[in-house]
């Protein structure tokens, strides 16, 4: 029987040389990649500099603006 040999999408590494891999949507995730990324996530302190969302701009209805449908005559 044919196994296909799975490779973390990060180091490359295949399934024989990790203890686990983590299949996402579109590639794999080994253990030894992923502890490094929580490592990464829990070491970072929060930014606090980050810009605040922004807002989004509400227009004001007005009766000026109407809507106009443009329907193609076709020519036969």
């Amino acid at each position: 029987m044919f196994f296909r040999k799975l490779r973390c999408s990060f180091c490359r590494r295949s399934n024989n040389d990790v203890e686990k891999l983590v299949a996402g949507a579109r590639g794999y995730i080994c253990d030894r990649c992923a502890h490094g990324v929580m490592r990464i996530i829990t070491d970072t302190p929060p930014g606090s500099d980050a810009p605040a969302p922004k807002q989004p701009v509400v227009l004001p209805r007005t009766s000026e603006v109407g809507r106009t449908w443009h329907f193609a005559v076709s020519s036969r």
